[in-house]
């Protein structure tokens, strides 16, 4: 066990045994050395002891115990937050939590009341300490805390089989939330394995689907759009139609908040983008074409609405580095970054199937002659992607903590790394941004790895950075020189 006692000093010194400078965010000693800091666990006890605070006035506790023995409950709190196991649990907190602030509703804000509330059996216990321990081992590359929490993780997954076999136990915000949690274990902890990450969404999903119109109760709504976006996410990458309990669940979606009218975008776009898929694999592109494009219109026309009611919500400020050649964007907070990022993803794909769509009448053996208009279109989605890849990596540095940030985010949190992997994920994976994006999204994929210790990250950008994607074909577009000429600019 890892005694603080009263010093300040950041876990990975204390192993090392070396004197901390208590650098803020993180301790230049660790830099030196090339690790990345945790932390301070004065942060962490005082994040646990503001919730403990809360919850103990919801709990009835054994007022008799109590009295007989006032000092005990101080004694047994100062202990426990010396443990280890706090320590993993409060950094997590601080971590992958989000505070509720203005028109942001927060992320998993309600965690540590909940954790606080569960059963040691439970499996909310196992998945928090799954994560928890998953998060500290990646940051202090101590094999031992990932030990523990491929422990718990394997407990969890008992407890989910368990639950899966008596629907009735899962209608509960708790068990949900559990399984939410295994999924970000996954991404702190995985081997480049999506399909791992694919198997807890479903179990996601269908907990979710069990619960129905329950789902609007306590803190139901949260839950509902990340699984919502998780299935999202899912069908996107695999080029998918939704499933039947999609459907369901999509129909429960408010679609007043400004996150619920992004996640229905993101749900429109993956049904086209299913359809598209579908028809470019039979070779009927030519045969849908005035389908194809009128829904691709009518989803694009949605995007635009939603970034008109984005700005003035939830709207960022662009700064320009007096120091130094460039900008960045600075937002409200994570929250509103990740959704301004998720919706900029969604576009990209919808531009890119639309860019394939093209490409697939072009090469296929049709007499089909896209007009000026169609030839106009795929120029300007093309630049559309590149654009959309831009706003995404002004955001980088808000999201790591290189720049100022509202005081009520209190510090860099891993959080802000987590929400970018999927979005740079799109960016790497499209054949339609230039080199040197691809390029940016990489080095990006990897400093949140060692940084934010998501080891998911640093996989896919190592497996899939060299090399480049090549570059779409040129196709003969019946001689028509006004797209060739188009085309040529962009490339």
């Amino acid at each position: 066990m890892v005694n603080f006692g009263r010093s300040g000093a950041c876990i990975t010194c204390k192993q090392r045994k070396v004197k901390c400078d208590e650098s803020r965010p993180g301790c230049h000693k660790c830099q030196k050395v090339g690790k990345s800091c945790p932390g301070y666990p004065d942060q962490w006890d005082l994040a646990f002891r503001n919730e403990n605070e809360i919850v103990q006035k919801k709990v009835h506790w054994n007022q008799k115990y109590i009295q007989a023995a006032p000092s005990n409950k101080i004694f047994m709190l100062e202990n426990a937050l010396a443990d280890e196991r706090l320590q993993a649990i409060c950094l997590f907190f601080q971590d992958y939590t989000v505070s509720k602030c203005g028109p942001c509703p927060g992320w998993l804000h309600f965690l540590p009341k909940m954790y606080q509330l569960s059963a040691a059996s439970s499996l909310l216990h196992h998945a928090v300490c799954t994560a928890a321990y998953a998060n500290l081992a990646q940051k202090t590359e101590r094999p031992d805390l990932a030990i523990m929490a491929m422990s718990h993780y394997r407990e969890s997954i008992e407890i989910v089989k368990q639950t899966l076999l008596l629907p009735r136990t899962a209608l509960d915000d708790c068990i949900m939330t559990g399984v939410v949690l295994l999924g970000i274990y996954e991404c702190i902890n995985s081997t480049l394995n999506e399909e791992s990450q694919y198997h807890h969404s479903g179990g996601l999903e269908t907990l979710a689907d069990l619960r129905g119109s329950l789902l609007m109760q306590g803190h139901g709504p949260s839950l509902l759009q990340i699984v919502c976006c998780q299935m999202q996410r899912r069908n996107l990458d695999r080029k998918i139609a939704p499933s039947p309990a999609d459907e369901r669940l999509m129909r429960l979606l408010d679609p007043v908040p400004l996150a619920n009218r992004m996640i229905i975008n993101k749900f429109e776009v993956s049904k086209l983008v299913a359809n598209v898929n579908a028809r470019i694999g039979a070779g009927k592109v030519p045969y849908y074409w005035d389908d194809i494009l009128r829904n691709f219109q009518r989803i694009e026309s949605d995007f635009l609405l939603w970034e008109v009611a984005a700005s003035q919500e939830i709207g960022f400020i662009r700064v320009q580095r007096p120091e130094e050649a460039g900008h960045y964007d600075s937002y409200l907070g994570f929250w509103s970054l990740s959704l301004w990022n998720k919706h900029r993803a969604a576009r990209m794909i919808l531009h890119r199937n639309l860019l394939e769509a093209f490409d697939a009448i072009a090469s296929s053996n049709s007499e089909s002659v896209l007009d000026t208009a169609d030839q106009e279109q795929y120029a300007s989605s093309k630049s559309i992607i590149r654009e959309m890849a831009d706003f995404i990596f002004a955001s980088i540095p808000f999201s790591l903590g290189d720049v100022p940030q509202p005081s009520i985010i209190n510090g860099p949190k891993s959080v802000g790394g987590y929400f970018l992997v999927w979005v740079l994920q799109v960016v790497h994976r499209c054949p339609f941004v230039s080199e040197k994006q691809r390029r940016q999204a990489n080095d990006a994929l990897l400093r949140i790895g060692k940084q934010c210790g998501i080891a998911y990250a640093t996989i896919f950008a190592r497996n899939f950075g060299t090399p480049a994607l090549p570059e779409p074909s040129k196709p003969n577009w019946h001689d028509s020189t006004t797209l060739w000429r188009l085309k040529t600019e962009l490339f």
